[in-house]
């Protein structure tokens, strides 16, 4: 089973981010925090001011291209995997700290000449909940289907949306000539435990983070659905909550023909697959 990778810590992020973690080390739960701004405190030796141009991440999602069908507790399920790349000119990186129960999420943006800076954006983390002891970013990215109406097109009727409540972001599979060769961004740093005060995530330049099918939430339920032509859509960054170079990319597709063959089992045919990444 996918998202059970390396827990090193080396190379997790950048200058700045290793500053914002400093006490807490890989993903621990006493980051220095300003009191009174609750922001993440950088050591005045380790700030480096911005020169040159901001370097984006672009996170594009994968078309769900392999489905499966299952039956699970009476009920039949299309099951599919969910990957986001980036394919930007920076990494996706995010640092947060908590008070309470509420997250303070920043994203990280490095420059192409030197320096980064730090950019609040309006993103919360939910413990997993599912099996996965870590914290997720929350509903990053979704999935829906919908009936396709004879002509091909997407009908107008209500769409039927996935469970799976987010990503614990990280470099899983390195997919295009860019970006580092080694993982820079890991698992350890999700987080371990519902305590946690600070966490960081992150995805690297032409890397991928895949959520298995076999994973929790990567379903939606079909059981009371006819037989007929449908569209599974996959979408990163909905609400436009984080810095990208573009959101052109955001969103793809896969057309598929659900059926019933005799026994009563539910088949997914795939037939036409929407913009990939590479």
């Amino acid at each position: 089973m996918r998202k059970t990778r390396s827990w090193s810590c080396r190379g997790l992020l950048a200058v700045l981010s290793a500053a914002l973690l400093g006490a807490a080390g890989c993903g621990g739960s006493s980051a220095s925090v300003n009191a009174k701004s609750g922001e993440p405190s950088v050591p005045a030796n380790r700030v480096v001011p911005p020169v040159g141009t901001p370097l984006l991440p672009e996170l594009v999602p994968q078309p769900a291209d392999a489905l499966h069908t299952r039956k699970i507790n009476g009920r039949w399920y299309v099951l599919f995997s969910s990957i986001i790349v980036d394919t930007g000119a920076g990494d996706f990186t995010l640092s947060a700290t908590r008070t309470g129960n509420d997250w303070r999420v920043w994203q990280e943006v490095h420059y192409s000449i030197r320096g980064a800076r730090l950019v609040q954006v309006p993103a919360q983390l939910v413990w997993a909940g599912d099996g996965h002891n870590h914290w997720h970013v929350e509903r990053i990215a979704i999935n829906w289907m919908v009936p396709l109406a004879a002509n091909g097109q997407p009908s107008s009727a209500k769409s039927l949306v996935d469970s799976k409540i987010g990503f614990c972001m990280y470099d899983e599979h390195h997919v295009s000539p860019k970006g580092p060769r080694t993982p820079q961004h890991h698992h350890q740093t999700c987080g371990h435990s519902p305590k946690d005060t600070n966490v960081a995530q992150g995805l690297s330049v032409g890397w991928e983070d895949d959520y298995d099918f076999t994973l929790p939430g990567q379903r939606i339920e079909i059981t009371n659905l006819s037989d007929g032509n449908y569209r599974l859509y996959s979408q990163v960054d909905q609400n436009n909550r984080f810095m990208q170079a573009s959101h052109a990319h955001d969103l793809t597709w896969v057309d598929f023909t659900l059926g019933t063959s005799q026994g009563g089992i539910r088949t997914a045919l795939v037939t036409r697959v929407g913009p990939r990444a590479y």
